[in-house]
């Protein structure tokens, strides 16, 4: 079987055995599309300043890449039960490869997100009459796909942690990528500047080069970390 053959099979039963969860992460979405729409008014009406756009920030720098994943009990039981690695342990007793392992994953991460991404930002511009006043479709265009570009490299990331470590790993990585991000974005707003409000000024003026980058850097981190997933699963611990 070829690897993207392979790939798609486990990426079709992958989906199939996540609809449930799948329906959550769409109500989730478009849950969090809604509750955005107070600080995007703000914005339109040049009422925020750097330092309250601190929440949003980090709302935008952290939660966002987790759209593309299925909101399942797997998730949800990672130090507990480490469902990930117990079925890991199962596809290597079958032919099939690690590069389609990875692949595959990879591959229903971007048929998750892109549908996600694609209903949070269509729901709030749609809701939000200041924010079509303020930036035509085609920039609020080029202002989604520069967070569709960070969505992909970030997500890529928790992928790799997802397949290569434990859930106990996986776990406290992500932890730590919240420790991270808190002072990060707290820094960049103490100092005057905003990164969801200086992208969004950025794309209102029609720098689609910005777009462009965080697409080309999004497509080279995930043919990163799917490479290193490939290596880390020949070296992993399939014992949960």
């Amino acid at each position: 079987m070829s690897l993207w053959k392979g790939a798609w099979l486990l990426a079709r039963q992958e989906l199939a055995v996540s609809r449930v969860g799948l329906i959550f992460t769409l109500l989730s979405t478009l849950y969090l599309a809604l509750i955005t729409f107070p600080f995007m008014n703000e914005i339109a009406e040049n009422s925020v300043s750097a330092l309250s756009a601190i929440p949003f920030d980090f709302f935008f720098l952290t939660v966002l890449p987790c759209l593309g994943f299925s909101m399942n009990k797997t998730m949800f039981r990672l130090w507990s039960e480490d469902g990930i690695t117990k079925s890991l342990a199962q596809l290597r007793t079958m032919p099939i490869s690690l590069q389609q392992i990875a692949a595959g994953r990879l591959i229903v991460l971007l048929l998750i997100l892109t549908p996600a991404i694609v209903s949070f930002f269509t729901l709030m511009y749609v809701v939000n009459g200041s924010l079509r006043e303020m930036m035509s479709i085609g920039q609020f265009i080029l202002y989604s796909l520069f967070w569709y570009g960070y969505c992909v490299a970030m997500s890529s990331s928790y992928i790799y942690w997802e397949l290569g470590y434990s859930g106990r790993t996986y776990f406290i990585a992500c932890i730590l990528y919240i420790i991270i991000l808190i002072p990060t974005t707290i820094v960049i707003n103490l100092q005057g500047g905003s990164i969801l409000i200086t992208i969004l000024r950025a794309t209102q003026q029609g720098q689609w080069w910005i777009s462009a980058a965080a697409l080309a850097l999004g497509a080279a981190v995930l043919l990163l970390f799917y490479r290193l997933i490939c290596r880390r699963l020949h070296y992993r611990s399939y014992l949960s």
